[in-house]
């Protein structure tokens, strides 16, 4: 964290910025598990709805399919969009079930609530 931190603060990095694959730092804290990370991000503007080129997938999908309920829950708290649907039709909740039953009803409750 203190790494992210040190390269937004020099003013060299856009919070906006995406690799070449258009993931951006929403999508790579989703895909890891970094929450803190993820409200970091958001707090220096990045936008909670961003999706990818390749998928059409937004940092919830991602968490949603990496079966990270914490980061879910970051995204959800700053109005992630539930129904932003992904190049297949698929909403995050969709994701979702092939996870283990247990992480599903997790992420499901996540999505009713």
């Amino acid at each position: 964290m203190p790494k992210v931190r040190e390269m937004l603060a020099s003013g060299d990095v856009d919070v906006h910025a995406t690799d070449q694959h258009g993931w951006n730092g929403l999508h790579w804290a989703a895909s890891q598990g970094h929450g803190d990370i993820l409200k970091f991000l958001l707090q220096q503007g990045a936008a909670v709805n961003t999706v990818e080129p390749v998928h059409l997938w937004s940092p919830l999908h991602v968490a949603a399919i990496r079966a990270h309920v914490a980061c879910a829950k970051v995204l959800l708290a700053h109005e992630a969009t539930r129904t932003q649907e992904d190049i297949y039709g698929d909403r995050p909740i969709d994701c979702v079930v092939n996870l283990k039953a247990a992480r599903r009803k997790q992420m499901s409750e996540l999505f009713d609530g």
